[in-house]
């Protein structure tokens, strides 16, 4: 995946992604208020999916073989205690309206997760030779 197709990509990805959250999610009375956490879990991941996509190109052009999975068992992890902490700092600096305030956010890290492993795939697999 060249770096303009990821960017292309990406970009298609959080526009139509951010329209479905921000402008359907988030209409929902229910999470109308929490949609803090929703621009938090936007920055984030679209920060470390950026992070990503230049780690596993440095990872798959290494010497070491093993470099690539060994990252993203690491990052993965990382990406999980990241997680968390946003959820936990947000619910110490804002008072969630209530307590599904955390189902956008999930959805945001599922979908991230898909797109995150839709663009590793296509990373991780050589170019084809005509």
């Amino acid at each position: 995946m060249s770096q303009f197709n990821f960017y292309l990509q990406f970009g298609l990805f959080i526009l139509l992604f951010s329209i479905i959250v921000f402008g359907g999610i988030h209409r929902i009375e229910v999470f109308s208020k929490d949609y803090h956490i929703s621009y938090f879990g936007f920055i984030f991941f679209t920060l470390y999916t950026i992070v990503l996509y230049y780690l596993s190109i440095y990872s798959i052009k290494s010497p070491n073989k093993g470099l690539f999975t060994a990252l993203h068992l690491g990052t993965i992890f990382i990406k999980m205690v990241l997680t968390v902490a946003i959820v936990f700092v947000y619910r110490q600096f804002y008072t969630p309206a209530s307590k599904l305030y955390i189902i956008p956010f999930l959805i945001i890290y599922v979908v991230f997760t898909i797109y995150e492993t839709y663009m590793l795939t296509k990373i991780s697999k050589p170019a084809k030779s005509n």
